[in-house]
């Protein structure tokens, strides 16, 4: 995983969460209409089986039996709650003109929880994403009009606040004395998918170029091309 590991994770995550949300919302708009027309009544649960999939995940079959004038239906529920058990009344909503039709409202709540959860990984998806496009455009801004500074090498450190595929990233740090304050400035590199010490210490790298916002010296860009330059595949 390179530079663009942000971008990949930003459309992953997008799309990973366009989908349940698309069905959810699919889903709602279609038991919604079907609710405005249903009939309700109750039900009666009849049997709750349980068993595990291939990934030992617990699932449940609800069995209802319910009533419309005097014959008796069966159905399975679309989902469960913690607070069903065998011989619970609950109430479904059956389509007057093909009363095996029958639906709940717990499946309406199903669809909301389903369309929640890919709103949130949309959301993350796509702050990736705007996170990469803002980064990008400072970058862009800083290398045409910002300050630039050669900040001396202070060391290369491995990230272990971020991991995609079980790797963690190298960050060089580095700093820089303004020659007019005499202040130090202490800069980060963003996050590089080799470790770059070797070839730091093998072609005697010691400082790289920062792109400094005059206004703003908290915005800056590290510069690690004089780095990335002896790896081919970067």
């Amino acid at each position: 995983m390179k530079k663009n590991a942000i971008w990949i994770l930003g459309i992953i995550f997008a799309a990973v969460g366009l989908i349940p949300t698309i069905i959810g919302v699919i889903l709602g708009i279609n038991h919604f209409n079907f609710l405005k027309s249903a009939v309700k009544t109750t039900a009666v649960i009849t049997k709750i089986d349980s068993y595990r999939d291939f990934d030992g995940d617990r699932h449940y079959n609800v069995q209802i039996k319910y009533f419309v004038e005097g014959e008796e239906y069966y159905d399975t529920l679309g989902y469960y709650s913690s607070g069903m058990r065998e011989g619970k009344e609950i109430t479904v909503y059956y389509d007057p003109d093909n009363p095996e039709n029958v639906q709940s409202t717990g499946s309406m709540i199903s669809d909301i929880v389903l369309v929640v959860i890919g709103l949130i990984f949309t959301a993350i998806g796509v702050s990736f994403i705007i996170s990469q496009v803002n980064k990008s455009r400072l970058r862009e801004r800083l290398m045409a009009t910002g300050q630039l500074v050669y900040a001396d090498i202070n060391e290369v450190i491995l990230n272990k606040n971020y991991t995609v595929n079980g790797k963690h990233p190298y960050i060089i740090t580095c700093s820089w004395k303004d020659p007019y304050t005499g202040l130090f400035y202490f800069f980060n590199s963003d996050n590089i998918w080799f470790d770059p010490e070797p070839i730091i210490k093998e072609n005697g790298i010691t400082t790289l170029p920062v792109y400094i916002d005059p206004e703003n010296p908290k915005k800056y860009f590290v510069s690690t091309e004089d780095v990335e330059m002896f790896v081919a595949n970067v």
